[in-house]
């Protein structure tokens, strides 16, 4: 079950900076984060969770493999799957992981009022913005429940207005960040 799982859901081919092809078979945090993530929304709850992995361990693949198998689910009934990460770099990263795994319908939203339209309009697909792009947003953008959101780096942006922003404006989304920042339990509730 396990290798047909890895072979199915976790082996990519990608395109290097050479422009060569490689095959990419996820590491053991990956599957195991990942599965995780799928088997909780499968579930129906808890509709939050935080992955802590060291830096390095691969969190963006971590991401392209966990909305990959999550997108193919039968159960989750063609869901939206957001990936949300705090800067611009992080941005321009992330959309090359994908991109080279060749992902598809996978979209950025580049400006505020595009991911405002990509979520009035009910997209079904991978959208990948900044969590900044939700600070204007007014009220609730999109209440369907199957909207799962990956936030990068979570341990930076959730305590504040824009994280508070984004979960008024998906109020009913599943919730999962990731980090590579230990987090003391007592000065923190990034979720």
């Amino acid at each position: 079950h396990v290798v047909l799982d890895i072979l199915q859901n976790f082996t990519l081919f990608a395109t290097d900076k050479k422009h060569r092809r490689i095959k990419i078979i996820c590491r053991y945090q990956q599957y195991e984060g990942a599965n995780l993530m799928v088997a909780r929304v499968v579930k129906g709850y808890p509709k939050k969770g935080l992955i802590w992995h060291f830096q390095g361990s691969g969190k963006s693949l971590l991401m392209v493999f966990a909305a990959q198998k999550l997108r193919m689910h039968r159960k989750l009934g063609n869901p939206t799957v957001m990936i949300v990460v705090d800067r611009i770099d992080l941005d321009t990263q992330i959309t090359a992981t994908f991109n080279a795994a060749d992902i598809p319908n996978m979209i950025g939203a580049a400006t505020r009022q595009e991911l405002q339209s990509l979520l009035a309009a009910d997209t079904r697909k991978i959208i990948i913005t900044t969590i900044h792009k939700f600070g204007e947003a007014d009220g609730r953008l999109n209440e369907r429940s199957n909207i799962i959101v990956m936030v990068d780096e979570a341990h930076r942006t959730q305590e504040g207005d824009l994280g508070r922003k984004m979960r008024d404006a998906l109020p009913n989304a599943y919730l999962f960040g990731l980090t590579g920042t230990p987090i003391n339990k007592r000065d923190r509730n990034t979720f």
